[in-house]
């Protein structure tokens, strides 16, 4: 019962964190497996005897954690960093299951080979995941984004321009935007302090619904981590074809860390009012 609620509250830990990266895109497979995990451990409670099942679940936390855990302390993100945590992983876990036998020496060591490979299996399966962006792109996190028609800096501050109707108190971004006008994307990437690296922001097109996106253009943005609000930074585009248009904000390896939609069409006869948002 206690390694159950240890599980439980790490796996709620990591649910939390992992939120703030992971997108409606590939990479939101892996947190889709901790929601699973969380919620299927409140049901587990008469197969927790099990000790492979036990290794493996240990073995995922020990991989969320240190996957999360190494680019916020060496302030750098990359494939070797990532390996990196999978490889120690596997030899906190294995060294775990060593322990487990070593105490034990009525059990073969065959029966310690076949407990210690569904974790490394899984460990292995995980890593292929990354390989396929299916893991978010952790520690890194999209707090704001969306489309703007001009974007000034004012002391500490950006000011936003766009558009909206009245009555649209929600809306903070420009959507649908006018065709054959400037254009800027504005975003805001948390990042943890000491952490510098480089993110894309990734401009895709399609004509309609029924074509599928195709890139337009990537341009680097190179951020740097510890304010809260995330790294301010914007693209600017002099201007969009009629159509579907998204920027995908990027790390150098490809993972999605937010997406920005809009549509673009020809201007209409209605004018709606213009706004500026402070950020």
């Amino acid at each position: 019962m206690a390694i159950q609620f240890l599980l439980g509250g790490l796996f709620s830990a990591y649910a939390v964190f992992y939120s703030k990266s992971a997108t409606l895109t590939r990479t939101g497979i892996f947190f889709g497996v901790l929601v699973v995990l969380l919620i299927g451990n409140e049901f587990l409670h008469n197969r927790l005897s099990n000790l492979r099942l036990l290794v493996a679940l240990y073995a995922l936390a020990c991989f969320s954690f240190f996957t999360f855990f190494l680019p916020v302390m060496i302030g750098i993100i990359g494939t070797w960093v990532f390996l990196v945590g999978a490889i120690l992983s596997a030899v906190v876990t294995l060294r775990v299951v060593h322990l487990i036998y070593q105490r034990n020496p009525e059990r073969s060591q065959n029966e310690a080979l076949k407990v210690g490979a569904p974790a490394v299996g899984l460990i292995s399966l995980l890593v292929g995941f990354y390989f396929l962006n299916w893991i978010p792109p952790v520690p890194l996190s999209m707090k704001f984004g969306g489309m703007y028609r001009e974007v000034q800096k004012q002391n500490d501050h950006f000011v936003l321009s766009y558009d909206r109707a009245w009555y649209q108190v929600w809306k903070q971004s420009q959507n649908p935007y006018p065709a054959d006008e400037p254009i800027y994307c504005f975003t805001a990437v948390f990042a943890p302090v000491a952490l510098d690296t480089t993110v894309f922001h990734h401009w895709y097109y399609r004509v309609n619904s029924s074509k599928s996106f195709a890139h337009a253009d990537r341009i680097p943005i190179k951020i740097a981590g510890g304010r809260e609000g995330g790294y301010r930074a914007y693209t600017f585009k002099q201007r969009l074809d009629p159509g579907d248009w998204r920027v995908d904000v990027e790390t150098e390896d490809g993972r999605v860390i937010g997406r920005v939609s809009v549509v673009v069409e020809e201007r209409g006869s209605v004018h709606p009012t213009p706004r500026t948002l402070s950020y």
